[in-house]
């Protein structure tokens, strides 16, 4: 029963993976949190001066002095993540591999949930869909 409700949390990820993404995307790497949870660092003058001037930056996510670094300017690692499985009981999220060790050797790891984005991810992902799962399997419908 146990290794059957693994493969099924595995496939409720599976499932959810783009929202689960979105979330290192929007709640970490996007407000520049670390999977500690702690800011990795905050934009320095030149940094806005160099934004401001650029004709093709996209500024609906500004460098602004003194602001937490939000990753858009990683381009194909901030686009390019996926979920890749370890096993039936844990999942990592990654992106390009160059990408990643760099910014990893540059900020810290940067690619895992926080302990409170997996706890949400357990609470509002995982654990309702396996209760809905038992749920339709001890009373299937006639």
């Amino acid at each position: 029963m146990e290794r059957n409700l693994n493969k099924i949390a595995k496939d409720i990820v599976r499932e959810n993976a783009d929202d689960i993404v979105q979330i290192l995307r929007d709640e970490q790497l996007g407000k520049g949190i670390g999977s500690d949870g702690v800011i990795v660092g905050h934009y320095a003058r030149v940094t806005q001066q160099y934004a401001d001037n650029d004709k093709k930056w996209n500024r609906n996510q500004m460098k602004t002095y003194g602001e937490p670094y939000n990753f858009e300017w990683s381009g194909e690692a901030y686009k390019n993540l996926k979920i890749k499985f370890q096993g039936d009981e844990s999942f990592t999220i990654f992106t390009k591999k160059a990408k990643q060790e760099l910014m990893e050797h540059l900020f810290g790891e940067l690619f895992d949930l926080t302990d409170e984005f997996n706890d949400w991810v357990n609470e509002a992902i995982i654990i309702p869909g396996l209760q809905q799962h038992i749920i339709n399997n001890l009373f299937p419908v006639i």
